[in-house]
């Protein structure tokens, strides 16, 4: 049983939303923009996972400063 407040990391599910993240943020962007974008999503889907499950354009919106 696994203890509150304690997260367990999971190699593989990382490497799949690291995944996605990438090929969600890949259309019509430089590789550059593309990693940077990448890097702050994934960052902030870490952080607050509901991030993940809306559209690339509401991302892209938030992401920008």
């Amino acid at each position: 049983m696994m203890q509150a407040g304690k997260i367990k990391y999971d190699k593989r599910r990382d490497s799949i939303a690291r995944c996605s993240v990438l090929s969600r943020l890949k259309k019509n962007c430089s590789k550059e923009h593309t990693t940077a974008e990448a890097s702050a999503m994934y960052i902030g889907a870490l952080v607050n996972t509901h991030l993940a499950m809306i559209s690339y354009e509401s991302l892209k919106t938030r992401i920008r400063v």
